[in-house]
């Protein structure tokens, strides 16, 4: 792989076309390609990537495009894409069940994974704000023992449009 990246390069083109350029090298090559594809384009190469790998592409990627069974289903900015099509889970420990809060069925920011004793696993919009989720919870502050939040990701983004589409033609 890295002779014929080399060989790619020795003209030193204004577009690099990788397909699938980290599959089936090892985790050390791969860091290593990454910081390579990096920055290369720091020095004003473009480059086309194809990957399965949708980790590398978030990454990566300042755009992506998704595409399943030769359709294209999304492209845009790869930030734009995970943040309107993915959600950010919160998992928040109370320190008194009586503050549980109730979300009815039409919280439209907020949706309850999971209750679990003390633990509430929440998704919300990966666009709207803590203070807003908390504010929706009705939650005072110091009920809140320990909170921590997942960003959305491009993989979840690219499962919800592979879903979509599949109730679209089935």
């Amino acid at each position: 792989r890295r002779l014929l990246i080399a060989k790619a390069l020795l003209h030193r083109p204004k577009i690099l076309l990788l397909d699938e350029p980290s599959a089936g090298v090892d985790v050390e090559l791969r860091q290593i390609l990454w910081e390579f594809m990096v920055d290369l384009n720091r020095q004003g190469t473009t480059i086309l990537l194809t990957t399965h790998y949708l980790e590398e592409a978030q990454r990566l990627c300042k755009r992506v495009a998704i595409v399943n069974h030769g359709k294209l289903l999304a492209m845009d900015a790869t930030g734009e894409i995970i943040g309107s099509l993915s959600n950010r889970m919160i998992r928040m420990t109370l320190n008194d069940p009586a503050w549980m809060p109730v979300l009815t069925e039409d919280s439209k920011k907020v949706r309850v994974v999971k209750r679990e004793g003390l633990e509430l696993l929440l998704a919300v919009e990966s666009k709207t704000n803590l203070q807003q989720i908390v504010q929706q919870l009705n939650l005072p502050l110091e009920k809140i023992q320990d909170l921590t939040v997942e960003e959305g990701s491009l993989e979840s983004a690219f499962l919800k449009l592979v879903k979509q589409g599949v109730r679209a033609n089935g």
